[in-house]
């Protein structure tokens, strides 16, 4: 049990160690003024956004005649209920 403790008491001040130099190194990215950081976002974002409507775009294309279909069917048959007679 003492193993353990030793164990975990040392993993944890590891992890805090590793979180507090990620703190500073952070802290020195923020206090840059070069907008580095901030164009390498905006370009990611970009990306992201662009990858994201590619891959929208190829599923809709790839399911559009089978699975499209089904789900539209499926809607209307959840909220249009047949009406009694």
């Amino acid at each position: 049990m003492r193993k353990l403790n030793a164990w975990m008491l040392k993993q944890f001040f590891t992890a805090m160690l590793w979180c507090e130099e990620k703190k500073e190194e952070m802290k020195g990215k923020m206090k840059a003024e070069d907008g580095a950081m901030y164009s390498d976002t905006i370009i990611k974002i970009i990306m992201g956004i662009v990858i994201g409507g590619l891959i929208l775009g190829a599923l809709y294309w790839a399911f559009k005649d089978t699975l499209i279909p089904l789900i539209v069917e499926k809607l209307k048959e959840m909220f249009n209920p047949p009406t009694r007679p």
